[in-house]
C-alpha cells in the first residue's frame, strides 16, 4: 500500500507504518517523537511462566535534547527513564546527583574515522593517506580524550566479532604502522608524494558529536607538526549529513559509521558508489571480490574472503584516518523493569527491547518523592 502512494505521500511520516510493536503517533520537530502501542503486533513474551502480549508499554517517547547538560539534568530528575550513549565525563556527575541510577558500558557500535576523498588530490595518493594516519597519535587520543576507555581498532570489523576481527597485533607490519605515531615518516611520505611543504584541507565535523568536536583540536595540532593545515568546518547534523557524497563534501569528513554486519560494513563503506562510502573509494577488484562474497554459499569460503578484504582495506587501501572508538554508557532508573542496558538487536533495532520493558510506577513515585 505504501509503495503505491505518490512520492509526496510516501515522504509524509504519518503514512509510515510497519509491523513493529509501536507506530508513530506524533513528531514534534526538535523536541520529541512519540510512538504508540501497535495493538496488532504479533509477538508475545513469557515472564515468570505467564505469557504476555507485546508491547508491554502504551507508548515510547524519544526526547530530543541537543544540549548535553540539559539531557543529563533530565535524566537526573527522572524526567527521562533511560539514556543511552552517555560519555564517560558525565558518569561521575550522574552517580552523585542520582545515586539510584544503574549503569552499563560498552564499546560504541560504530567506527570513528576521517573519510578522505580518494578521488581528488591530495588524497588520491595512498602515500598521503598513510601519512595522514602516521601524523596522529591514536593511543594518546584514546588515553586522554577517551580516558583509556575504547578501542583503537574497531572498524571496518568490530572487535566484538570474534570470528572475523583481526586484532591489531595480528595485522601485517604495514597495517600496524598506521596505528603508531611517526611524524618523521609522515613527512617523508608527503615529500615522496610531491607535498614536501604539506598542504591545506577542509574537514567537516558535526556539532552533534562532543567527541568529534573535542578531537578536532588534537588532530589540528598533530597535522601542524607535519606541515598540514586542517581547516575545521562545523555543521549541524542536517547540513553535515546532506553534504556526505554531495558536491559540498570536504576533502575530510569526520564521521561515525555503524558496523552492521561483516559483509555489509565492507559493501556500504568501500564499494564503488555506495551511499556511506564517504571516501569515494573505488577499486574494481575489491568490488568484484565483495560481490562474490555476497553470493558465496559456502560459509568458510565467504568468511575467509571477507576477512582478507577487511585486512586489505586497513593495510593497503587506507581510505580513512582511523580513530579510536569510544566507550559509551547507558543509564536507567530502577523503576525500568526487564531492562539491563541493552541498546540494539539485529539490524540496529531497539524495538524488541523497548517492547519488553515496563515501568514500575509505584517504585518511580516512591523514589522521586522520597
Amino acid at each position: 500500500e505504501w509503495q503505491n502512494l505518490s512520492e509526496d505521500e510516501r515522504a509524509d511520516w504519518k503514512n509510515a507504518a510497519g509491523t513493529g510493536p509501536y507506530r508513530i503517533a506524533d513528531i514534534q520537530t526538535g523536541r520529541q517523537q512519540v510512538y504508540e502501542k501497535n495493538d496488532n503486533y504479533w509477538d508475545t513474551t513469557t515472564i515468570d511462566g505467564e505469557e504476555y502480549q507485546l508491547p508491554l508499554n502504551e507508548k515510547v517517547v524519544y526526547h530530543i535534547i541537543k544540549d548535553e547538560s540539559s539531557s543529563v539534568a533530565a535524566l537526573s530528575s527522572g524526567r527521562v527513564d533511560i539514556m543511552e550513549a552517555i560519555r564517560w565525563q558525565l558518569v561521575d556527575q550522574l552517580k552523585k546527583t542520582a545515586p539510584e541510577l544503574e549503569f552499563r558500558k560498552h564499546v560504541a557500535t560504530q567506527g570513528t574515522y576521517i573519510a578522505l576523498k580518494t578521488d581528488e588530490k591530495p588524497f588520491d595518493d595512498v602515500r598521503v593517506r598513510r601519512a595522514m594516519n602516521l601524523a596522529i597519535d591514536q593511543r594518546a587520543i584514546l588515553s586522554s580524550l577517551l580516558n583509556g576507555e575504547g578501542e583503537l581498532l574497531n572498524y571496518p570489523f568490530a572487535q566484538r566479532w570474534t570470528e572475523f576481527y583481526t586484532p591489531l597485533e595480528d595485522l601485517s607490519p604495514a597495517a600496524k604502522e598506521l596505528f603508531s605515531h611517526n611524524p618523521e615518516k609522515a613527512k617523508k611520505l608527503l615529500a615522496d608524494a610531491g607535498y614536501p611543504k604539506g598542504f591545506s584541507f577542509d574537514v567537516q565535523v558535526c556539532s552533534c558529536s562532543p567527541y568529534h568536536m573535542d578531537v578536532v583540536a588534537m588532530l589540528q595540532a598533530y597535522y601542524q607538526q607535519v606541515g598540514i593545515n586542517m581547516n575545521v568546518k562545523t555543521l549541524e547534523y542536517g547540513a553535515f549529513r546532506s553534504n556526505m557524497r554531495g558536491d559540498n563534501q570536504a576533502g575530510g569528513y569526520l564521521m561515525n559509521n555503524g558496523s552492521g554486519n561483516p559483509i555489509q560494513v565492507l559493501r556500504k563503506s568501500f564499494m564503488t558508489g555506495q551511499t556511506w562510502n564517504a571516501s569515494r573509494y573505488s577499486n574494481e577488484d575489491f568490488d568484484k571480490k565483495i560481490t562474490a562474497a555476497i553470493h558465496e554459499p559456502d560459509n568458510e569460503k565467504r568468511n575467509a574472503s571477507i576477512r582478507e578484504l577487511n585486512d586489505f582495506i586497513i593495510e593497503e587501501a587506507v581510505p580513512h584516518v582511523w580513530l579510536p572508538t569510544e566507550m559509551v554508557y547507558s543509564a536507567w532508573w530502577p523503576w525500568v523493569k526487564n531492562y539491563h542496558g541493552e541498546t540494539r538487536i539485529g539490524a540496529v533495532k531497539p524495538n524488541a527491547i523497548y517492547a519488553r520493558i515496563w515501568i514500575d510506577q509505584e517504585l518511580k513515585d516512591k523514589i522521586l518523592n522520597d
